[in-house]
């Protein structure tokens, strides 16, 4: 059997499956009449529907409406189970998908995405942070600092590993990510 595994990080959405990346994708959508597009597609036109394109959806995961909403996009979360149900059909419909999640997710954006999985047409075989994911997977024992850049925030992780492995503390720097680095390019 093989495993399914999305990284929810907005800057680049991995799937891997057996270990192999097989899609990569930015966290963008964009509203049409008829559809709500998701990643690259919506990405390449984000500049041209400036009004119509979300990009801060995974980071501001919620059920609070949209500026601009639609009859296919209320919320956030909505975008989010476009995104998901899309990223669900390229990797072939798995029954299971185990998710690497951003350690700036509360309590509350957590059960969300669980909300929002289990509206879609698979289950989550679990969820881990990413920090613990890339630390613990590398690392020997000690004390480590992980960064990982998103769209809008990075994100540094203190890591303790012993005989276990131990979040200390997530701090997120704001507004320093790869849409600001794109802007200022």
């Amino acid at each position: 059997m093989s495993l399914t595994i999305i990284e929810l990080n907005d800057s680049e959405i991995r799937t891997f499956k057996d270990s192999e990346i097989i899609s990569r994708e930015p966290g963008y959508a964009v509203l049409k009449p008829e559809k709500i597009e998701t990643g690259i597609e919506a990405w390449r036109t984000a500049r041209t529907n400036p009004r119509e394109t979300h990009n801060r959806y995974w980071s501001q995961l919620s059920e609070d409406s949209l500026i601009v909403p639609s009859q296919l996009a209320r919320h956030n979360a909505d975008l989010a189970y476009a995104q998901l149900t899309s990223i669900h059909k390229q990797a072939g419909e798995p029954e299971d998908i185990f998710f690497i999640v951003p350690g700036y997710f509360s309590r509350v954006q957590l059960s969300l995405l669980l909300g929002i999985i289990e509206a879609c047409p698979f289950s989550a075989a679990g969820l881990i942070d990413s920090a613990i994911a890339s630390t613990f997977a590398v690392s020997d024992a000690g004390h480590y600092s992980h960064v990982d850049i998103h769209l809008h925030y990075t994100i540094i992780t203190t890591i303790n590993i012993t005989d276990q492995i131990t979040r200390e503390s997530v701090k997120i720097v704001d507004s320093v990510g790869i849409s600001r680095i794109y802007d200022t390019c």
